[in-house]
């Protein structure tokens, strides 16, 4: 969707019939380094509620959302199991190592799956897909060139995760 000369960058979940199950514009916008997204971009103004799918319930963000914890933490509460960001993961010093870091730290923090989808470009986007479990576990692990990486998903994983490290019920709330 598009206004004023600027887009919203917007993911599209559709189910195994093809019908739109949800929708997400993304809410935090790259404006850092020498990149300008909000020069062309508008952000969104919610976040994503997670829906049901054959492999759990599912959560979006997208790209520059995954350094921003607050994401993840609101689709666990709402009931996320598993997480997954599309990206275009600019290249640069430690992008990579911050990726993988990064998604390793919001699947650990929330007790979900994570995963990352990065394309590559040549000199701008590492490509790198990544997916971890609650644990800390590697799931899948791509290289810096595009390419179909498959992901075991457990859905009861999370619950398993949650039972064994309660920390979204350990929170303090009346401290933050």
């Amino acid at each position: 969707m598009c206004m004023k000369k600027k887009c919203y960058n917007t993911l599209v979940i559709l189910d195994s019939g093809g019908i739109i199950r949800g929708t997400y514009q993304k809410t935090h916008l790259f404006d850092a380094f020498d990149w300008q997204e909000s020069g062309h971009t508008l952000a969104g103004n919610s976040l994503f509620l997670p829906i049901a799918t054959p492999f759990g319930r599912l959560g979006l963000g997208t790209c520059y959302d995954l350094r921003f914890p607050e994401v993840a933490l609101h689709a666990a509460l709402q009931g996320a199991e598993l997480l997954i960001y599309p990206s275009a993961w600019v290249d640069g010093p430690l992008k990579a190592l911050q990726w993988k870091t990064l998604i390793s730290a919001r699947a650990i923090e929330n007790g979900i799956t994570v995963i990352g989808c990065s394309q590559y470009a040549k000199d701008t986007f590492i490509g790198q897909s990544f997916a971890c479990d609650p644990f800390g576990n590697t799931l899948a692990e791509g290289g810096p060139q595009n390419e179909l990486l498959l992901v075991p998903v457990t859905p009861g994983l999370t619950r398993d995760a949650h039972s064994r490290i309660p920390s979204l019920v350990n929170r303090r709330t009346d401290l933050y």
